[in-house]
């Protein structure tokens, strides 16, 4: 009987550790994106193109900025989005917060 009574008391504890993981983990979202460029902005421009150099029209650009907490929250901050031209440029602008930093995703190269 005390064997029982211990397997349920932990179940519980398990229960309400699992459950307070599972809301204290919630995804986030908010839109910052500038509809008017000014001389604050931060401002990227470039060129999608394909391996073999052809330009790709109609390719989305984002600018996302994530902040994860660990048992917190995932906060997704959309800063800016374009597509490409039919030549496949892009120009994005964006203010650019002290809590953002530049990094580069694998497999896209920049070309200055």
């Amino acid at each position: 009987m005390e064997f029982k009574q211990k397997t349920k008391n932990l179940f519980g504890i398990l229960l309400l550790f699992l459950c307070t993981i599972s809301l204290a983990s919630c995804q986030k979202e908010e839109w910052d994106i500038e509809k008017i460029e000014t001389k604050e902005s931060t401002v990227l421009e470039g060129m999608v193109i394909t391996s073999d150099g052809m330009p790709l029209a109609n390719v989305e650009v984002k600018v996302d900025y994530s902040e994860d907490k660990w048992l917190a929250y995932n906060k997704t901050r959309h800063k800016a989005e374009t597509k490409t031209d039919k030549n496949g440029k892009y120009r994005l602008f964006f203010y650019k917060s002290s809590c953002i930093s530049a990094h580069r995703r694998s497999g896209y190269k920049n070309r200055f």
